[in-house]
């Protein structure tokens, strides 16, 4: 199907779906917490994620798309998820920690 638009684009377009299918864990961990965030009402959590999510992918994105192509928005997009969900994670962490501390 991808051929119609000619054979270099389903080449690359299939590179790029496999990747894809890698980055479907950080996707789905990115999901959860902003559901997390958003049941516990983290908005600060929230937009700070969300906030490293659009950094870090258009910045990549922008920096690598001139000599990476259609790879370099595939690996942007997976590792503005990654970090997005690292910093959640932090987050989650710290507001753990924070409701312990204030329980003593």
């Amino acid at each position: 199907m991808l051929t119609l638009f000619g054979l270099e684009y389903a080449r690359g377009a299939g590179e790029l779906l496999q990747l894809f299918a890698l980055s479907a864990l950080p996707v789905a961990a990115y999901s959860a917490l902003g559901a997390v965030f958003k049941v516990t009402k983290n908005l600060l959590g929230m937009v700070v994620m969300n906030g490293v999510y659009a950094v870090v992918t258009l910045g990549m994105r922008a920096i690598t798309i001139s000599y990476g192509g259609l790879m370099a928005v595939g690996w942007a997009w997976m590792v503005g998820n990654v970090a997005a969900c690292a910093t959640g994670a932090l987050f989650l962490m710290s507001n753990k920690y924070k409701s312990k501390e204030t329980m003593i």
